[in-house]
């Protein structure tokens, strides 16, 4: 018998005892879409910043948030968004996002904006297009791809950069015209 030597501190012998403590998961991070529970910041943003002429509207249900409109391509046009407000958000506890959703019209993504300035790089994640059905998208956070001005630029959401989410919106991305209709119910980062 090895006679146990009083020099191991208590936290390193409960270590060998029971095995490695695990750290404790961050709990959900959810956003409720509907009059009382959540979305009455969020607003559209349409391409007209830039000068397009595409056109959209969000309002909240008991339930949901609804929004609609119609993507032009004239002018140089050719998305709209909805987006929430800019608060510092710490998505680094995570791995994934949940999104309740049906949209008839466009294809969305999710993003999620490190800056307040439209020119600085953004991370999305595409929603697959739906119907009158709800569905539920799971994305990993690490699939997410980051786009500027539109464009790839080939990096994904890294862990190091999850820290510094300023504003999570939706946006069309096909570049197609014709009108759209996207009902959220809720985003859960888990």
């Amino acid at each position: 018998m090895i006679p146990l030597s009083w020099s191991i501190s208590l936290p390193l012998l409960l270590t060998l005892l029971m095995g490695p403590r695990s750290t404790p998961e961050a709990p959900p991070l959810r956003i409720d879409f509907g009059r009382d529970t959540g979305g009455q910041n969020w607003a559209v943003l349409n391409d007209g910043v830039m000068g397009g002429l595409s056109v959209g509207d969000a309002t909240l249900t008991d339930s949901s948030l609804v929004f609609t409109g119609t993507v032009s391509l004239d002018n140089f046009g050719g998305f709209t968004s909805v987006k929430g407000p800019f608060e510092r958000t710490d998505l680094s506890a995570f791995e994934t996002v949940r999104v309740r959703y049906r949209c008839q019209g466009q294809v969305f993504a999710l993003t999620l904006e490190m800056d307040e300035r439209f020119f600085v790089p953004y991370y999305r994640g595409v929603l697959e297009p739906a119907s009158d059905e709800w569905r539920v998208a799971v994305l990993p956070l690490a699939a997410f791809e980051q786009y500027n001005l539109g464009r790839p630029t080939g990096t994904r959401f890294e862990r190091d950069v999850r820290a510094d989410v300023l504003r999570l919106g939706l946006i069309t991305i096909a570049k197609q015209e014709g009108p759209f209709e996207l009902e959220l119910d809720y985003i859960v980062f888990e």
